[in-house]
């Protein structure tokens, strides 16, 4: 049992860090150098690109604190993870009012999408 809380734990440390890396990566690089098929910008665009990236910073930073809690808090899992599929779920909402977008993102929509029931499958293990 202690093992898989461990592994939960590290879980946890592992999706902050994946966060915390992408999102500085994409605030400080803005979205015409970080956003493959963006091309040029405009200062909004960008603006925004940015916002958005500080704030997944901060979801990075909430998957640390949640690591650092034994046991490893259920409900803060689920709404982490909730909040990821959500970002998944405004993916195909764009995908269907503009098409397919760069193959990045199609991948990035599944791992959005099957993300949380990994998570939970985890959560539900331990």
């Amino acid at each position: 049992m202690a093992d898989r809380e461990r592994d939960l734990a590290r879980l946890c440390t592992l999706n902050g860090l994946a966060c915390v890396l992408i999102g500085s990566y994409h605030l400080l690089g803005g979205a015409s150098r970080t956003t493959p098929g963006a091309g040029q910008v405009s200062a909004s665009i960008d603006s925004q690109e940015r916002f958005y990236a500080g704030v997944f910073v901060g979801y990075g930073l909430a998957w640390f604190r949640t690591a650092r809690v034994r046991p490893v808090p259920a409900t803060d899992v689920v709404v982490l993870t909730s909040v990821m599929a959500v970002g998944g779920v405004g993916r195909l909402l764009s995908w269907k009012q503009y098409g397919r977008p760069h193959l990045l993102y199609v991948v990035l929509t599944g791992v959005e999408l099957l993300h949380p029931a990994a998570m939970l499958a985890a959560l539900r293990r331990r």
